[in-house]
């Protein structure tokens, strides 16, 4: 991994989840619950790593499907918080955006740009 690439992963990672974000535009949560420590997505083609600059912030519940707050269940949060990648990236990719978009807004982001 290159040295900026490095950069834009670890400064990812303590951004805002784009999902979170884009889910709280919607007005489904209030911004306040968008997670602010997250994986980071690397997106594929033909199952494989496009590259380390191609990827996006994701809590652990839209990234894996993770559950993180306790007692909740699975229909709980998916209700709360909207699908998980981890569910299917059609459903996913339909309510937040294409890859291309999710990227274009966590490099916004980052280098302060209007997304």
């Amino acid at each position: 991994m290159r040295k900026s690439e490095a950069a834009r992963v670890d400064e990812a990672k303590v951004t805002v989840c784009i999902p979170c974000l884009i889910w709280s535009e919607m007005g489904r949560m209030p911004f306040e619950h968008v997670a602010t420590c997250s994986d980071y997505n690397h997106v594929k083609s033909g199952n494989m790593r496009i590259s380390h600059a191609h990827g996006y912030a994701g809590c652990l519940w839209h990234h894996r499907g993770r559950i993180e707050v306790d007692g909740w269940t699975h229909a709980r949060m998916r209700e709360y918080f909207g699908p998980s990648l981890a569910e299917g990236s059609r459903t996913f990719h339909e309510t937040f955006g294409s890859d291309d978009y999710l990227i274009a807004r966590q490099t916004a982001l980052l280098t302060g740009e209007a997304a």
